[in-house]
C-alpha cells in the first residue's frame, strides 16, 4: 500500500512529466517552422528593408505577419489586408488585397484565423475601432464577423494573440481567451503608455512601442518579459540599430525567434532576433545580483 506521502509525490511527478512533455511538444512545433522569407537574402544585426517592390513599397506597409506553418504572410498595406501564399511547389504568390479592409493583423497559432482592426459598421458597437476575426474556409479567407463582448464595448486596438488565445492590444492590456470566450481587458503595466504589442508563441516576452521617457522622438521599440508569477520586467528599448530618429512600431518575431519583422518609416525592415535571448540572460543576471 502507498501512505499519503507517497502519493503525494507521485501526483507531483505525473504532474511534472506532463509539464515536461507539453513543452517538449511546444518546442518542437516552433523548430519545425520553415519559411524561406521569399526569398530574400538573410538579414544580419543591421536591419533593412524586407522585400523591396513586393512587401515594401512607396505606399504604407506595415503590420507585417507570417503564419506558424510559415507559407503564408499577412501585412498592411494603405488600410488594406494583403496576403501573400505558399503553394504546394514553394512558388510564392504575388501579394492579393483580400475582400474586406482593416489593419493591424495577427495569426491565430493555427493559422485558420485571421484577427484585425476595422472601422466598419457592428450593430451595438459602443466605440468605432474594434476587432474582427476570419476564419479560413476551404483555403480561402472567409466573411469577417465581430468578436462581440466585450471587444464590443471599448476600443481593442492592434491585436496580438498568443498560442492559447490570450489577446494582448494597445494600452498593454490583455483579455484572456477562456471556455472559448474573452474576458474583460486587464491593464498588465499601468505606468507604461505602450501600443502595438506583439506577444510570442508562448507569452514569455513581449515586444511594442512607446515615445521614449524623454520625450522629442517618435515611438522606439521596448521588449518585456514575463515572471514565473506572472508580473512583467520593466521595459527595456532596443538598441540603436533598431531605433532610430524614425518610427518604429508594429513587431513581429517569428516563431523560431531568428528574426524580428516591424515598421520603419512605412516600409517593413528586419534583422536578426538573437538579441532577444541576450537581453534576458543580461535581466536575469542583473536580477540575481
Amino acid at each position: 500500500m502507498f501512505n499519503r506521502n507517497n502519493s503525494l509525490e507521485i501526483v507531483i511527478l505525473i504532474l511534472f512529466s506532463i509539464f515536461l512533455i507539453s513543452t517538449w511538444i511546444n518546442s518542437q512545433e516552433i523548430s519545425l517552422f520553415e519559411c524561406d522569407y521569399l526569398g530574400q537574402e538573410l538579414p544580419g544585426d543591421i536591419p533593412v528593408k524586407f522585400a523591396p517592390g513586393i512587401v515594401s513599397t512607396d505606399d504604407d506597409d506595415s503590420c507585417f505577419e507570417i503564419s506558424f506553418s510559415g507559407d503564408e504572410i499577412v501585412f498592411s498595406r494603405e488600410m488594406k489586408i494583403f496576403t501573400i501564399k505558399q503553394d504546394q511547389y514553394g512558388v510564392w504568390s504575388s501579394p492579393t488585397p483580400l475582400s474586406f479592409s482593416g489593419g493591424e493583423t495577427s495569426f491565430s497559432k493555427d493559422g485558420k484565423k485571421i484577427y484585425f482592426n476595422s472601422r466598419d459598421h457592428f450593430p451595438g458597437a459602443k466605440v468605432p475601432l474594434n476587432v474582427w476575426l476570419s476564419p479560413k474556409l476551404n483555403d480561402r479567407w472567409d466573411k469577417p464577423f465581430h468578436l462581440g463582448e466585450p471587444v464590443i464595448s471599448q476600443t481593442v486596438h492592434a491585436p496580438s494573440v498568443a498560442g492559447n488565445g490570450n489577446m494582448y492590444a494597445s494600452g498593454i492590456i490583455r483579455l484572456k481567451f477562456i471556455d472559448g470566450e474573452y474576458q474583460p481587458p486587464e491593464p498588465l503595466m499601468s505606468a507604461i503608455n505602450g501600443n502595438h504589442p506583439f506577444i510570442s508563441v508562448d507569452e514569455s516576452f513581449m515586444i511594442f512601442d512607446r515615445r521614449p521617457s524623454s520625450g522629442g522622438n517618435p515611438a522606439d521599440l521596448f521588449i518585456t518579459f514575463r515572471n514565473s508569477n506572472d508580473t512583467w520586467t520593466e521595459p527595456i528599448r532596443l538598441g540603436k540599430e533598431i531605433n532610430t530618429s524614425a518610427l518604429e512600431t508594429n513587431a513581429f518575431v517569428t516563431p523560431d525567434e531568428k528574426y524580428m519583422f516591424f515598421t520603419r518609416k512605412f516600409d517593413v525592415y528586419w534583422v536578426k532576433a538573437d538579441f532577444i535571448e541576450k537581453i534576458k540572460n543580461q535581466s536575469i543576471m542583473e536580477v540575481r545580483r
